[in-house]
């Protein structure tokens, strides 16, 4: 199995992002950035802060298994919060609100070739400290990303769904400001 492991910090506690392959022996690409995307939110609207977690894999043999995940390291638990091509989830603490967003089944389905789009609904996991996506049989030689986006504010938010706004960023434009697009 190979893997990578990023820690984003926030007001309510530690999420945890973690890239695992299976099934392939030698994988050249694995990697986890932080980076700041550009937001482009309605009028009004603002966070306190949001911040994308993008995972690049890279095999020259097949990816048996692939498993991209957040976890809520506190014992905050979260609650869904689904859009057109998004899947995000909210952990609100106190005062403060943490929403994580990913590429739905529909999106994923639209960007990666590989994928069976009769299966589109069970490629991410919900529950109430994770969102994990899970893709199998990765074809050898496949440039793969996928990525997460964390934004926090202040709760209850000075505009409602502000968080919820940041986080829905198409992957082509986090590839831009990673500069691999």
């Amino acid at each position: 199995m190979n893997n990578a492991t990023h820690i984003v910090n926030t007001a309510i506690g530690d999420f945890v992002f973690s890239l695992e392959c299976d099934g392939t022996p030698d994988i050249p690409l694995i990697e986890i950035r932080e980076v700041a995307p550009t937001l482009q939110l309605p009028p009004g609207r603002s966070v306190l802060r949001c911040t994308a977690i993008v995972a690049r894999v890279h095999s020259k043999s097949a990816i048996a298994a692939l498993q991209w995940s957040c976890v809520c390291r506190t014992p905050v638990r979260g609650s869904v919060s689904t859009g057109e091509w998004l899947d995000a989830q909210d952990w609100l603490s106190g005062n403060r609100l943490v929403v994580v967003g990913t590429e739905d089944g529909e999106a994923l389905v639209s960007r990666l070739p590989f994928l069976n789009p009769r299966q589109e609904e069970y490629f991410n996991i919900l529950s109430p400290d994770r969102i994990e996506t899970c893709l199998e049989n990765v074809p050898a030689g496949f440039d793969l990303s996928l990525h997460y986006v964390l934004a926090e504010n202040p709760w209850p938010e000075p505009v409602d769904a502000s968080c919820w706004f940041a986080v829905d960023i198409p992957h082509r434009h986090l590839l831009e400001v990673i500069g691999t697009a």
